[in-house]
Protein backbone atom coordinates (compact mmCIF):
# COMPACT_ATOMS: atom_id res chain seq x y z
CA UNK A 1 0.00 0.00 0.00
CA UNK A 2 2.92 2.56 0.97
CA UNK A 3 4.42 1.20 -1.90
CA UNK A 4 1.30 2.34 -4.33
CA UNK A 5 0.87 5.75 -3.00
CA UNK A 6 4.63 6.43 -3.01
CA UNK A 7 4.66 5.31 -6.91
CA UNK A 8 1.49 7.71 -6.73
CA UNK A 9 3.10 10.76 -5.51
CA UNK A 10 6.59 10.18 -7.43
CA UNK A 11 3.93 10.20 -10.89
CA UNK A 12 2.01 13.15 -10.01
CA UNK A 13 4.96 15.35 -9.46
CA UNK A 14 6.27 14.03 -12.48
CA UNK A 15 3.15 15.84 -14.52
CA UNK A 16 3.43 19.03 -12.60
CA UNK A 17 6.82 19.13 -13.85
CA UNK A 18 6.16 18.35 -17.13
CA UNK A 19 3.43 21.24 -17.35
CA UNK A 20 6.30 23.47 -16.36
CA UNK A 21 8.63 22.30 -18.50
CA UNK A 22 5.52 22.92 -21.08
CA UNK A 23 5.11 26.43 -20.23
CA UNK A 24 8.93 26.87 -20.38
CA UNK A 25 8.73 25.45 -23.90
CA UNK A 26 6.24 27.65 -24.88
CA UNK A 27 8.06 30.36 -23.90
CA UNK A 28 11.36 29.64 -25.62
CA UNK A 29 9.69 28.54 -28.96
CA UNK A 30 7.54 31.36 -29.47
CA UNK A 31 4.16 29.63 -29.74
CA UNK A 32 1.44 32.09 -29.61
CA UNK A 33 -1.19 31.28 -26.55
CA UNK A 34 -5.06 31.30 -27.29
CA UNK A 35 -6.93 34.79 -28.52
CA UNK A 36 -7.91 37.18 -26.06
CA UNK A 37 -11.21 39.67 -26.55
CA UNK A 38 -10.17 43.29 -25.34
CA UNK A 39 -13.78 45.25 -25.07
CA UNK A 40 -15.27 48.32 -23.17
CA UNK A 41 -16.73 51.82 -22.92
CA UNK A 42 -14.87 54.76 -23.07
CA UNK A 43 -16.43 57.77 -20.81
CA UNK A 44 -15.67 61.29 -20.14
CA UNK A 45 -17.01 61.96 -17.08
CA UNK A 46 -19.83 59.28 -17.78
CA UNK A 47 -20.49 60.86 -20.70
CA UNK A 48 -19.70 58.28 -23.81
CA UNK A 49 -16.96 59.38 -25.75
CA UNK A 50 -17.12 60.71 -29.62
CA UNK A 51 -17.10 58.11 -32.35
CA UNK A 52 -13.28 57.94 -33.26
CA UNK A 53 -11.57 57.70 -30.53
CA UNK A 54 -8.44 55.85 -30.66
CA UNK A 55 -7.82 53.45 -27.87
CA UNK A 56 -4.21 51.71 -27.67
CA UNK A 57 -4.10 48.16 -25.83
CA UNK A 58 -0.56 47.34 -24.86
CA UNK A 59 -0.02 43.41 -23.54
CA UNK A 60 2.51 41.57 -22.57
CA UNK A 61 6.07 40.45 -24.95
CA UNK A 62 5.47 44.06 -26.49
CA UNK A 63 2.77 43.32 -27.61
CA UNK A 64 0.81 46.32 -29.15
CA UNK A 65 -2.53 47.15 -31.37
CA UNK A 66 -5.19 50.23 -31.46
CA UNK A 67 -8.79 50.45 -32.17
CA UNK A 68 -11.17 53.26 -32.30
CA UNK A 69 -14.49 53.48 -30.77
CA UNK A 70 -18.04 53.29 -31.85
CA UNK A 71 -20.91 55.68 -32.02
CA UNK A 72 -21.71 54.88 -28.23
CA UNK A 73 -18.17 55.07 -27.04
CA UNK A 74 -17.33 51.34 -27.42
CA UNK A 75 -14.15 49.45 -28.74
CA UNK A 76 -13.40 45.84 -28.87
CA UNK A 77 -10.14 43.96 -29.93
CA UNK A 78 -9.36 40.69 -30.44
CA UNK A 79 -4.98 40.06 -29.27
CA UNK A 80 -2.94 37.27 -29.73
CA UNK A 81 -0.47 37.26 -27.00
CA UNK A 82 2.30 34.97 -26.82
CA UNK A 83 2.03 33.84 -23.49
CA UNK A 84 0.08 31.99 -21.51
CA UNK A 85 -0.12 34.79 -18.48
CA UNK A 86 0.42 38.58 -18.92
CA UNK A 87 -0.90 41.89 -18.39
CA UNK A 88 -2.46 44.19 -20.64
CA UNK A 89 -2.70 48.01 -20.58
CA UNK A 90 -5.96 49.97 -22.65
CA UNK A 91 -5.45 53.94 -22.59
CA UNK A 92 -6.73 56.36 -24.40
CA UNK A 93 -6.17 60.48 -24.93
CA UNK A 94 -8.92 62.02 -22.51
CA UNK A 95 -11.17 65.03 -23.97
CA UNK A 96 -9.31 67.50 -21.97
CA UNK A 97 -6.42 66.83 -23.89
CA UNK A 98 -4.54 66.60 -21.45
CA UNK A 99 -3.85 63.33 -19.86
CA UNK A 100 -3.34 59.57 -20.85
CA UNK A 101 -6.48 57.44 -19.12
CA UNK A 102 -5.24 53.87 -18.47
CA UNK A 103 -5.92 50.61 -17.14
CA UNK A 104 -3.94 47.56 -16.87
CA UNK A 105 -5.32 43.84 -16.14
CA UNK A 106 -3.85 40.09 -15.78
CA UNK A 107 -4.63 37.82 -18.47
CA UNK A 108 -4.52 34.23 -18.41
CA UNK A 109 -5.71 32.13 -21.82
CA UNK A 110 -6.42 29.28 -19.50
CA UNK A 111 -9.31 30.74 -17.94
CA UNK A 112 -10.53 33.78 -19.38
CA UNK A 113 -10.92 34.55 -23.10
CA UNK A 114 -12.60 37.95 -22.64
CA UNK A 115 -11.55 40.93 -20.78
CA UNK A 116 -13.47 43.93 -20.37
CA UNK A 117 -11.26 47.50 -19.26
CA UNK A 118 -13.65 50.58 -19.29
CA UNK A 119 -11.97 53.77 -19.07
CA UNK A 120 -13.02 57.29 -17.78
CA UNK A 121 -11.35 60.43 -18.24
CA UNK A 122 -12.65 64.56 -18.34
CA UNK A 123 -14.91 66.37 -20.01
CA UNK A 124 -13.24 69.65 -20.46
CA UNK A 125 -14.10 73.21 -19.11
CA UNK A 126 -14.03 76.04 -21.68
CA UNK A 127 -14.71 79.82 -21.97
CA UNK A 128 -17.17 81.94 -23.57
CA UNK A 129 -16.68 84.75 -26.07
CA UNK A 130 -19.25 86.79 -27.36
CA UNK A 131 -19.78 90.68 -28.43
CA UNK A 132 -21.35 93.19 -30.97
CA UNK A 133 -20.07 94.64 -34.16
CA UNK A 134 -21.60 98.05 -34.70
CA UNK A 135 -21.66 99.92 -38.05
CA UNK A 136 -22.27 96.58 -39.74
CA UNK A 137 -22.02 96.16 -43.59
CA UNK A 138 -25.05 97.64 -45.77
CA UNK A 139 -25.94 95.11 -47.72
CA UNK A 140 -24.45 92.79 -45.23
CA UNK A 141 -22.34 89.95 -46.51
CA UNK A 142 -20.85 87.28 -44.22
CA UNK A 143 -18.31 88.99 -41.42
CA UNK A 144 -16.09 86.69 -39.50
CA UNK A 145 -13.83 87.59 -36.17
CA UNK A 146 -10.68 85.61 -36.11
CA UNK A 147 -9.30 84.92 -33.60
CA UNK A 148 -6.08 82.93 -31.45
CA UNK A 149 -4.83 81.30 -28.62
CA UNK A 150 -1.06 81.16 -29.73
CA UNK A 151 0.15 84.28 -30.93
CA UNK A 152 -1.98 83.58 -34.66
CA UNK A 153 0.47 81.23 -34.96
CA UNK A 154 -2.76 78.94 -35.34
CA UNK A 155 -6.18 80.50 -35.64
CA UNK A 156 -9.86 80.15 -35.99
CA UNK A 157 -12.86 82.06 -36.51
CA UNK A 158 -16.21 82.94 -35.44
CA UNK A 159 -19.43 84.46 -37.66
CA UNK A 160 -20.67 87.41 -37.04
CA UNK A 161 -24.91 87.30 -37.15
CA UNK A 162 -26.44 90.02 -39.58
CA UNK A 163 -27.79 91.62 -35.66
CA UNK A 164 -24.01 91.78 -35.35
CA UNK A 165 -23.95 89.46 -32.76
CA UNK A 166 -21.46 86.55 -32.18
CA UNK A 167 -20.77 83.87 -29.49
CA UNK A 168 -18.96 80.75 -29.09
CA UNK A 169 -17.63 78.55 -26.34
CA UNK A 170 -13.70 77.85 -26.55
CA UNK A 171 -11.62 74.71 -25.15
CA UNK A 172 -8.24 75.60 -24.23
CA UNK A 173 -5.70 73.36 -22.81
CA UNK A 174 -5.39 75.58 -20.17
CA UNK A 175 -5.78 79.33 -19.22
CA UNK A 176 -3.84 81.79 -21.21
CA UNK A 177 -4.82 85.02 -23.12
CA UNK A 178 -7.28 85.41 -26.77
CA UNK A 179 -6.32 87.69 -29.68
CA UNK A 180 -9.15 89.06 -32.16
CA UNK A 181 -8.19 90.56 -35.44
CA UNK A 182 -11.48 92.28 -37.69
CA UNK A 183 -10.97 93.66 -40.78
CA UNK A 184 -12.76 96.24 -41.29
CA UNK A 185 -14.14 98.93 -43.35
CA UNK A 186 -11.50 100.61 -44.27
CA UNK A 187 -9.81 97.32 -45.01
CA UNK A 188 -7.52 97.77 -41.87
CA UNK A 189 -7.00 95.07 -38.68
CA UNK A 190 -8.95 96.02 -35.21
CA UNK A 191 -6.96 94.21 -32.96
CA UNK A 192 -7.48 93.35 -29.64
CA UNK A 193 -6.94 90.92 -26.74
CA UNK A 194 -7.70 89.55 -23.77
CA UNK A 195 -6.32 87.26 -20.95
CA UNK A 196 -9.12 84.33 -19.97
CA UNK A 197 -9.57 81.54 -17.03
CA UNK A 198 -11.47 78.58 -17.60
CA UNK A 199 -14.74 79.18 -17.13
CA UNK A 200 -14.53 83.24 -18.09
CA UNK A 201 -16.75 84.78 -20.11
CA UNK A 202 -14.76 87.35 -22.57
CA UNK A 203 -16.93 89.57 -24.00
CA UNK A 204 -15.37 92.42 -27.00
CA UNK A 205 -17.07 94.65 -28.78
CA UNK A 206 -16.02 95.86 -32.42
CA UNK A 207 -17.27 99.24 -34.65
CA UNK A 208 -16.42 97.89 -38.46
CA UNK A 209 -17.09 101.21 -40.00
CA UNK A 210 -15.53 103.69 -37.29
CA UNK A 211 -13.63 106.58 -38.22
CA UNK A 212 -9.99 106.02 -38.72
CA UNK A 213 -7.63 107.47 -36.95
CA UNK A 214 -5.99 110.37 -38.52
CA UNK A 215 -7.19 109.59 -41.55
CA UNK A 216 -9.65 111.11 -44.40
CA UNK A 217 -12.12 108.54 -45.14
CA UNK A 218 -15.55 108.12 -47.10
CA UNK A 219 -17.64 105.93 -48.32
CA UNK A 220 -18.92 105.55 -52.68
CA UNK A 221 -22.22 105.29 -53.36
CA UNK A 222 -24.64 104.31 -55.95
CA UNK A 223 -28.86 105.11 -55.57
CA UNK A 224 -28.33 105.29 -52.07
CA UNK A 225 -26.08 102.44 -51.14
CA UNK A 226 -22.62 101.99 -51.11
CA UNK A 227 -21.11 100.08 -54.23
CA UNK A 228 -19.07 96.67 -54.25
CA UNK A 229 -15.28 96.87 -54.06
CA UNK A 230 -15.15 95.18 -57.65
CA UNK A 231 -17.32 97.89 -58.87
CA UNK A 232 -15.52 100.75 -58.43
CA UNK A 233 -11.97 102.70 -57.30
CA UNK A 234 -10.73 106.23 -56.33
CA UNK A 235 -8.38 108.30 -57.76
CA UNK A 236 -6.62 110.48 -55.21
CA UNK A 237 -4.89 113.79 -56.55
CA UNK A 238 -2.80 116.29 -54.46
CA UNK A 239 -2.77 120.50 -55.57
CA UNK A 240 0.75 120.70 -56.21
CA UNK A 241 0.90 124.62 -55.02
CA UNK A 242 3.98 125.32 -56.76
CA UNK A 243 3.27 124.57 -60.14
CA UNK A 244 -0.64 125.30 -59.41
CA UNK A 245 -1.75 121.73 -60.42
CA UNK A 246 -3.23 118.64 -59.50
CA UNK A 247 -0.81 115.33 -59.27
CA UNK A 248 -1.85 111.74 -58.92
CA UNK A 249 -0.79 110.45 -55.81
CA UNK A 250 -2.74 107.06 -55.65
CA UNK A 251 -5.48 104.53 -56.56
CA UNK A 252 -7.39 103.81 -53.85
CA UNK A 253 -9.05 100.17 -54.08
CA UNK A 254 -12.73 99.82 -52.10
CA UNK A 255 -12.86 98.64 -49.06
CA UNK A 256 -16.26 96.86 -47.42
CA UNK A 257 -19.47 98.62 -48.22
CA UNK A 258 -17.77 101.11 -51.07
CA UNK A 259 -15.11 102.85 -48.04
CA UNK A 260 -12.14 104.18 -48.92
CA UNK A 261 -9.45 106.15 -46.60
CA UNK A 262 -6.30 107.60 -46.80
CA UNK A 263 -3.46 109.12 -44.36
CA UNK A 264 -4.34 112.83 -43.52
CA UNK A 265 -1.72 115.66 -44.02
CA UNK A 266 -3.35 118.73 -42.74
CA UNK A 267 -1.00 121.23 -45.60
CA UNK A 268 -2.61 119.81 -49.01
CA UNK A 269 -5.84 119.77 -50.42
CA UNK A 270 -6.73 116.52 -52.57
CA UNK A 271 -9.35 115.62 -55.52
CA UNK A 272 -10.89 112.71 -54.97
CA UNK A 273 -12.49 110.65 -58.13
CA UNK A 274 -14.79 107.79 -57.86
CA UNK A 275 -14.76 105.66 -61.04
CA UNK A 276 -15.86 102.45 -62.33
CA UNK A 277 -14.01 99.44 -63.16
CA UNK A 278 -15.32 99.17 -66.94
CA UNK A 279 -18.07 100.20 -69.51
CA UNK A 280 -20.51 97.61 -67.87
CA UNK A 281 -21.33 99.20 -64.85
CA UNK A 282 -24.68 101.63 -64.39
CA UNK A 283 -22.70 104.49 -63.12
CA UNK A 284 -20.88 107.38 -64.23
CA UNK A 285 -17.16 108.62 -62.95
CA UNK A 286 -17.20 111.20 -61.10
CA UNK A 287 -18.42 114.68 -62.25
CA UNK A 288 -17.66 118.15 -61.44
CA UNK A 289 -19.74 120.02 -64.06
CA UNK A 290 -19.06 123.59 -62.57
CA UNK A 291 -16.20 122.30 -59.64
CA UNK A 292 -16.41 122.77 -56.07
CA UNK A 293 -14.14 125.25 -54.49
CA UNK A 294 -13.44 124.11 -51.31
CA UNK A 295 -12.73 127.28 -48.95
CA UNK A 296 -13.64 130.66 -50.52
CA UNK A 297 -10.18 131.72 -48.72
CA UNK A 298 -8.31 129.36 -50.02
CA UNK A 299 -9.82 128.44 -53.49
CA UNK A 300 -7.15 126.31 -54.92
CA UNK A 301 -8.76 123.49 -55.67
CA UNK A 302 -11.89 121.59 -57.38
CA UNK A 303 -13.49 118.63 -55.98
CA UNK A 304 -14.48 117.55 -52.56
CA UNK A 305 -12.61 118.76 -49.68
CA UNK A 306 -11.47 116.94 -46.76
CA UNK A 307 -10.23 119.29 -43.93
CA UNK A 308 -12.00 118.13 -41.26
CA UNK A 309 -13.15 114.62 -40.14
CA UNK A 310 -16.62 114.16 -41.38
CA UNK A 311 -17.07 111.56 -43.86
CA UNK A 312 -17.49 111.99 -47.62
CA UNK A 313 -20.05 110.53 -49.44
CA UNK A 314 -19.47 110.44 -53.30
CA UNK A 315 -22.87 109.06 -54.96
CA UNK A 316 -22.25 108.44 -58.48
CA UNK A 317 -24.53 109.43 -61.09
CA UNK A 318 -26.70 106.87 -63.06
CA UNK A 319 -26.17 106.64 -66.77
CA UNK A 320 -29.32 107.79 -68.67
CA UNK A 321 -28.81 105.61 -71.66
CA UNK A 322 -31.77 105.43 -73.95
CA UNK A 323 -32.97 101.87 -75.30
CA UNK A 324 -34.76 102.70 -78.48
CA UNK A 325 -32.49 105.65 -80.35
CA UNK A 326 -30.97 105.27 -83.15
CA UNK A 327 -28.03 107.72 -82.89
CA UNK A 328 -24.61 107.01 -82.47
CA UNK A 329 -21.46 109.05 -81.40
CA UNK A 330 -18.16 107.94 -82.08
CA UNK A 331 -14.39 109.29 -82.39
CA UNK A 332 -11.28 108.97 -80.81
CA UNK A 333 -9.38 110.55 -77.87
CA UNK A 334 -5.97 111.83 -78.34
CA UNK A 335 -4.01 112.26 -75.28
CA UNK A 336 -0.47 114.49 -75.33
CA UNK A 337 2.16 113.08 -74.70
CA UNK A 338 3.30 114.73 -71.34
CA UNK A 339 0.15 113.08 -70.03
CA UNK A 340 0.48 109.76 -70.48
CA UNK A 341 1.20 108.97 -67.07
CA UNK A 342 -0.69 107.23 -64.10
CA UNK A 343 -3.97 108.72 -62.79
CA UNK A 344 -4.55 110.85 -66.15
CA UNK A 345 -4.04 108.31 -69.17
CA UNK A 346 -6.98 106.31 -67.60
CA UNK A 347 -9.28 108.98 -68.05
CA UNK A 348 -13.45 108.51 -69.11
CA UNK A 349 -15.79 110.47 -71.94
CA UNK A 350 -19.09 111.89 -70.40
CA UNK A 351 -21.87 112.08 -72.36
CA UNK A 352 -24.29 115.02 -71.48
CA UNK A 353 -27.54 117.03 -73.16
CA UNK A 354 -27.77 120.73 -72.49
CA UNK A 355 -29.07 120.38 -69.61
CA UNK A 356 -26.09 119.48 -68.08
CA UNK A 357 -27.56 115.74 -67.24
CA UNK A 358 -25.31 113.05 -68.27
CA UNK A 359 -26.61 110.67 -70.52
CA UNK A 360 -23.32 108.30 -70.98
CA UNK A 361 -20.04 107.50 -69.66
CA UNK A 362 -17.18 105.72 -71.52
CA UNK A 363 -13.71 104.71 -71.35
CA UNK A 364 -11.95 105.09 -74.73
CA UNK A 365 -10.43 101.43 -75.68
CA UNK A 366 -6.76 100.94 -76.06
CA UNK A 367 -6.51 102.37 -79.14
CA UNK A 368 -8.38 105.42 -77.98
CA UNK A 369 -11.42 104.61 -80.01
CA UNK A 370 -14.86 105.21 -77.86
CA UNK A 371 -18.89 105.38 -79.35
CA UNK A 372 -22.14 106.11 -77.40
CA UNK A 373 -24.96 104.47 -78.67
CA UNK A 374 -28.62 103.89 -78.80
CA UNK A 375 -28.72 108.01 -78.85
CA UNK A 376 -32.74 109.51 -79.09
CA UNK A 377 -32.32 113.26 -81.31
CA UNK A 378 -31.25 116.32 -79.81
CA UNK A 379 -27.86 118.39 -78.41
CA UNK A 380 -25.17 116.70 -76.49
CA UNK A 381 -22.06 117.73 -74.98
CA UNK A 382 -19.40 115.32 -75.16
CA UNK A 383 -16.48 115.84 -72.24
CA UNK A 384 -13.19 114.90 -71.38
CA UNK A 385 -12.84 114.31 -68.24
CA UNK A 386 -9.52 114.97 -67.25
CA UNK A 387 -8.26 114.51 -63.56
CA UNK A 388 -12.41 115.80 -63.03
CA UNK A 389 -11.94 119.38 -63.99
CA UNK A 390 -14.00 120.76 -66.64
CA UNK A 391 -12.58 121.14 -69.77
CA UNK A 392 -14.12 122.79 -72.84
CA UNK A 393 -17.27 120.13 -74.61
CA UNK A 394 -17.80 119.21 -78.18
CA UNK A 395 -21.62 120.14 -79.13
CA UNK A 396 -23.00 117.08 -81.61
CA UNK A 397 -26.61 117.51 -82.71
CA UNK A 398 -28.69 114.08 -83.31
CA UNK A 399 -31.39 114.31 -85.46
CA UNK A 400 -33.47 111.92 -87.96
CA UNK A 401 -31.30 113.21 -90.70
CA UNK A 402 -27.94 112.84 -88.85
CA UNK A 403 -28.17 110.17 -86.54
CA UNK A 404 -24.49 108.94 -86.61
CA UNK A 405 -21.59 111.53 -86.01
CA UNK A 406 -18.17 110.20 -86.02
CA UNK A 407 -14.59 110.94 -86.22
CA UNK A 408 -14.61 113.67 -83.73
CA UNK A 409 -11.35 114.00 -81.81
CA UNK A 410 -10.81 114.53 -78.43
CA UNK A 411 -7.50 115.76 -77.11
CA UNK A 412 -6.36 115.98 -73.91
CA UNK A 413 -3.64 118.40 -72.64
CA UNK A 414 -2.53 120.42 -69.25
CA UNK A 415 -4.47 123.11 -70.35
CA UNK A 416 -7.67 121.32 -69.03
CA UNK A 417 -6.73 120.15 -65.75
CA UNK A 418 -5.24 123.61 -64.47
CA UNK A 419 -4.91 127.23 -64.30
CA UNK A 420 -8.35 128.97 -64.55
CA UNK A 421 -10.00 126.37 -64.67
CA UNK A 422 -8.15 124.91 -61.52
CA UNK A 423 -8.13 127.33 -59.45
CA UNK A 424 -11.82 128.88 -59.66
CA UNK A 425 -10.85 132.19 -59.69
CA UNK A 426 -12.74 134.81 -61.90
CA UNK A 427 -10.85 135.23 -65.23
CA UNK A 428 -12.46 138.61 -65.99
CA UNK A 429 -9.72 142.11 -65.79
CA UNK A 430 -11.60 144.04 -64.10
CA UNK A 431 -12.54 142.22 -61.13
CA UNK A 432 -8.87 142.63 -60.36
CA UNK A 433 -7.56 146.25 -61.06
CA UNK A 434 -4.41 145.74 -59.32
CA UNK A 435 -2.69 143.90 -62.93
CA UNK A 436 -3.84 144.51 -66.33
CA UNK A 437 -2.85 142.64 -69.14
CA UNK A 438 -3.74 144.21 -72.80
CA UNK A 439 -5.20 144.08 -75.72
CA UNK A 440 -7.00 141.49 -75.82
CA UNK A 441 -7.16 139.80 -78.36
CA UNK A 442 -3.24 140.45 -79.02
CA UNK A 443 -0.88 140.25 -81.74
CA UNK A 444 2.85 141.23 -81.58
CA UNK A 445 2.91 142.88 -78.50
CA UNK A 446 1.88 142.32 -74.51
CA UNK A 447 1.49 145.07 -72.06
CA UNK A 448 1.29 144.28 -68.56
CA UNK A 449 0.75 146.83 -65.81
CA UNK A 450 0.90 146.34 -62.08
CA UNK A 451 -0.57 148.45 -59.50
CA UNK A 452 1.21 146.00 -56.90
CA UNK A 453 4.01 143.98 -56.49
CA UNK A 454 3.03 140.38 -58.06
CA UNK A 455 4.62 137.42 -60.45
CA UNK A 456 3.61 136.80 -63.56
CA UNK A 457 3.29 133.34 -65.22
CA UNK A 458 2.42 132.76 -69.11
CA UNK A 459 1.33 129.12 -69.98
CA UNK A 460 0.70 128.14 -73.70
CA UNK A 461 -2.20 125.55 -74.60
CA UNK A 462 -0.56 123.02 -73.53
CA UNK A 463 0.30 124.43 -70.35
CA UNK A 464 3.84 124.95 -70.28
CA UNK A 465 5.41 128.02 -68.95
CA UNK A 466 6.54 130.28 -71.75
CA UNK A 467 7.23 133.32 -70.03
CA UNK A 468 8.00 134.57 -66.00
CA UNK A 469 8.85 138.10 -64.71
CA UNK A 470 8.55 140.04 -61.24
CA UNK A 471 6.29 142.79 -61.35
CA UNK A 472 7.31 146.11 -58.66
CA UNK A 473 4.25 148.27 -57.70
CA UNK A 474 2.82 150.63 -60.13
CA UNK A 475 5.24 149.25 -62.84
CA UNK A 476 4.00 148.78 -66.63
CA UNK A 477 5.55 146.13 -68.95
CA UNK A 478 5.76 145.61 -72.48
CA UNK A 479 6.32 141.89 -73.43
CA UNK A 480 7.12 140.97 -77.39
CA UNK A 481 4.98 137.82 -78.90
CA UNK A 482 5.55 138.22 -82.63
CA UNK A 483 6.98 134.46 -82.57
CA UNK A 484 3.93 132.88 -80.10
CA UNK A 485 2.05 130.95 -82.05
CA UNK A 486 -1.52 131.88 -82.75
CA UNK A 487 -4.31 130.46 -80.08
CA UNK A 488 -4.81 130.82 -76.11
CA UNK A 489 -2.79 131.41 -73.21
CA UNK A 490 -2.96 131.47 -69.43
CA UNK A 491 -1.57 134.81 -67.84
CA UNK A 492 -1.13 133.81 -63.99
CA UNK A 493 -0.96 136.44 -61.49
CA UNK A 494 0.66 135.59 -58.00
CA UNK A 495 0.06 138.98 -55.92
CA UNK A 496 -0.20 139.30 -51.15
CA UNK A 497 -3.18 139.47 -51.68
CA UNK A 498 -5.06 137.61 -54.67
CA UNK A 499 -4.16 134.37 -57.17
CA UNK A 500 -6.16 134.66 -60.24
CA UNK A 501 -5.79 133.73 -63.91
CA UNK A 502 -6.62 135.87 -67.31
CA UNK A 503 -7.36 134.39 -70.75
CA UNK A 504 -5.89 135.89 -73.72
CA UNK A 505 -6.13 134.87 -77.39
CA UNK A 506 -3.66 135.63 -80.12
CA UNK A 507 -5.10 136.48 -83.82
Amino acid sequence: MLQKRSKFLSTNQLIQKLKYLFLLLMIGSGIKATPIIIKGYITNNSIPAAKGVSVRVQFTQQGDTSVVTDSLGQYEVTINPRLIQGMITASYIDACGRDSIFKTEPFDTSSNRTITINLNGCVPSGFLINGNVSNMPNPYFPLFIKYSLDQFRTQDSVLVDSNGVYSKSIIPNSNGQIEFQLKNCNLNYIKDSANFSIGDTVTKNFNFCGPPENSYYGTVTYNGLPVASNTAFVLRYEYNLTDQKMDFIDTLQLGPSGRFSFLRNSSSDYLIKAMPTDNSQPFTGTYYPSGAIWSAAKSFAIGPHLSDSNELIINLNSKQTSTTGRGIIAGELQIDDNLQIDGYSGVGIHLLNTNGTIVDFKYADASGNFKFENITSGDYLVWLDQCGIPTEPITVTISTNNESVDGLIITGNQLGISYDNFVSVNSTVSNFPDVSVFPNPFSNQLKIQSATKAEITVFNLFGQPIYNLNLLENETNRINTEHWPAGAYIVNVHSKTKDYSIKLLKD
